[in-house]
Protein backbone atom coordinates (compact mmCIF):
# COMPACT_ATOMS: atom_id res chain seq x y z
CA UNK A 1 0.00 0.00 0.00
CA UNK A 2 0.77 3.52 -0.72
CA UNK A 3 2.40 5.44 2.13
CA UNK A 4 2.43 9.32 2.84
CA UNK A 5 3.91 11.02 5.39
CA UNK A 6 2.13 13.97 7.30
CA UNK A 7 3.88 16.85 9.39
CA UNK A 8 0.94 18.41 10.75
CA UNK A 9 -0.69 20.11 14.22
CA UNK A 10 -3.13 17.98 15.84
CA UNK A 11 -6.59 19.93 15.69
CA UNK A 12 -8.72 18.50 18.42
CA UNK A 13 -12.03 19.58 16.44
CA UNK A 14 -10.97 17.28 13.58
CA UNK A 15 -11.48 20.02 11.24
CA UNK A 16 -7.62 20.45 10.01
CA UNK A 17 -4.33 19.09 10.19
CA UNK A 18 -3.71 15.86 10.62
CA UNK A 19 -7.20 15.01 10.96
CA UNK A 20 -8.17 15.89 7.66
CA UNK A 21 -5.05 14.62 6.34
CA UNK A 22 -5.66 11.13 7.63
CA UNK A 23 -9.34 11.51 6.69
CA UNK A 24 -9.08 12.63 3.15
CA UNK A 25 -5.62 10.37 2.23
CA UNK A 26 -7.52 7.30 3.68
CA UNK A 27 -10.45 7.75 1.27
CA UNK A 28 -8.06 7.77 -1.34
CA UNK A 29 -6.55 4.56 -0.04
CA UNK A 30 -3.12 5.80 1.06
CA UNK A 31 -2.31 5.01 4.33
CA UNK A 32 -1.44 8.02 6.27
CA UNK A 33 2.35 7.90 8.53
CA UNK A 34 1.15 11.04 10.57
CA UNK A 35 3.91 13.46 12.99
CA UNK A 36 2.07 15.53 14.60
CA UNK A 37 4.21 19.33 14.93
CA UNK A 38 2.35 21.36 17.31
CA UNK A 39 -0.93 20.60 19.54
CA UNK A 40 -3.29 23.11 19.39
CA UNK A 41 -6.42 24.76 21.28
CA UNK A 42 -9.17 25.51 18.59
CA UNK A 43 -12.53 24.89 17.41
CA UNK A 44 -14.49 25.47 13.99
CA UNK A 45 -14.33 29.33 16.03
CA UNK A 46 -10.73 29.90 17.51
CA UNK A 47 -7.37 29.66 17.48
CA UNK A 48 -6.16 30.27 20.96
CA UNK A 49 -2.83 28.42 21.72
CA UNK A 50 -0.16 25.40 20.20
CA UNK A 51 2.50 24.07 21.79
CA UNK A 52 5.19 22.80 19.58
CA UNK A 53 5.60 19.01 19.79
CA UNK A 54 9.71 18.48 21.19
CA UNK A 55 12.09 17.74 18.23
CA UNK A 56 14.01 15.14 19.61
CA UNK A 57 11.00 13.25 19.98
CA UNK A 58 9.40 14.34 16.07
CA UNK A 59 13.37 12.67 15.20
CA UNK A 60 12.48 9.29 16.88
CA UNK A 61 9.48 9.22 15.32
CA UNK A 62 10.56 9.88 11.92
CA UNK A 63 13.46 7.04 12.40
CA UNK A 64 11.14 4.93 13.68
CA UNK A 65 8.91 5.31 10.34
CA UNK A 66 11.48 5.18 8.22
CA UNK A 67 12.82 1.81 9.72
CA UNK A 68 9.45 0.22 8.99
CA UNK A 69 8.95 2.10 5.25
CA UNK A 70 9.77 4.77 2.93
CA UNK A 71 6.49 6.62 2.14
CA UNK A 72 6.15 7.81 -1.61
CA UNK A 73 5.75 11.67 -0.45
CA UNK A 74 5.47 13.85 2.53
CA UNK A 75 2.61 16.86 3.08
CA UNK A 76 3.95 19.49 5.42
CA UNK A 77 1.56 21.46 7.40
CA UNK A 78 2.40 23.60 10.57
CA UNK A 79 5.44 23.12 11.69
CA UNK A 80 5.59 25.04 14.87
CA UNK A 81 9.43 25.83 14.89
CA UNK A 82 12.37 26.53 12.28
CA UNK A 83 14.25 24.35 13.62
CA UNK A 84 11.51 21.64 12.75
CA UNK A 85 11.91 23.01 9.54
CA UNK A 86 15.30 22.75 9.18
CA UNK A 87 15.28 19.24 10.56
CA UNK A 88 12.84 18.11 7.90
CA UNK A 89 13.83 19.97 5.31
CA UNK A 90 17.36 17.59 5.52
CA UNK A 91 15.78 14.23 6.18
CA UNK A 92 13.30 14.57 3.59
CA UNK A 93 16.02 15.44 1.12
CA UNK A 94 18.55 12.97 2.55
CA UNK A 95 16.11 10.23 1.89
CA UNK A 96 14.99 11.61 -1.24
CA UNK A 97 11.21 11.90 -0.23
CA UNK A 98 9.47 14.33 -2.35
CA UNK A 99 7.45 16.46 -0.58
CA UNK A 100 4.69 19.64 -0.67
CA UNK A 101 3.87 22.10 2.04
CA UNK A 102 0.25 23.17 2.45
CA UNK A 103 0.05 27.04 1.92
CA UNK A 104 -2.78 27.69 3.92
CA UNK A 105 -2.01 25.99 6.94
CA UNK A 106 -3.08 29.16 9.59
CA UNK A 107 -6.45 29.80 10.20
CA UNK A 108 -7.47 33.62 9.47
CA UNK A 109 -7.71 34.05 13.41
CA UNK A 110 -3.87 33.13 14.36
CA UNK A 111 -1.89 35.88 16.41
CA UNK A 112 0.38 37.26 14.95
CA UNK A 113 3.05 35.59 16.59
CA UNK A 114 1.69 32.19 15.11
CA UNK A 115 2.51 33.70 11.67
CA UNK A 116 5.32 34.83 11.84
CA UNK A 117 6.71 31.67 13.14
CA UNK A 118 4.77 29.64 9.89
CA UNK A 119 5.85 31.83 7.44
CA UNK A 120 9.90 31.56 8.87
CA UNK A 121 9.33 28.13 8.26
CA UNK A 122 7.39 28.03 4.74
CA UNK A 123 10.37 30.01 3.56
CA UNK A 124 12.80 28.24 4.88
CA UNK A 125 11.18 24.66 3.49
CA UNK A 126 10.00 26.14 -0.14
CA UNK A 127 13.63 27.90 -0.32
CA UNK A 128 15.02 23.65 -0.34
CA UNK A 129 11.56 22.18 -2.07
CA UNK A 130 11.91 21.16 -5.53
CA UNK A 131 8.85 20.04 -7.31
CA UNK A 132 9.97 17.59 -9.49
CA UNK A 133 7.56 15.01 -12.21
CA UNK A 134 7.60 13.11 -8.90
CA UNK A 135 5.32 15.67 -6.92
CA UNK A 136 3.19 16.72 -9.68
CA UNK A 137 0.72 13.74 -8.90
CA UNK A 138 1.30 14.52 -4.83
CA UNK A 139 -0.20 18.28 -5.85
CA UNK A 140 -3.45 16.89 -6.90
CA UNK A 141 -3.74 14.88 -3.65
CA UNK A 142 -3.14 17.98 -1.43
CA UNK A 143 -5.46 19.91 -3.14
CA UNK A 144 -8.01 17.73 -0.78
CA UNK A 145 -6.42 19.59 1.99
CA UNK A 146 -6.61 23.05 0.98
Amino acid sequence: MVSVLCVAGLDPSGHAGLSADIRALEYLGIKTLPIASVLTVQNMNSFTEFQPVSIELIKKQFAAIMEDEKPLAAKLGILGTAELASFISQALSETNIPFFVTPDTLPSNTFPTLSFMYSTCLNFIESRSALTASTSRWLAVSAIFL
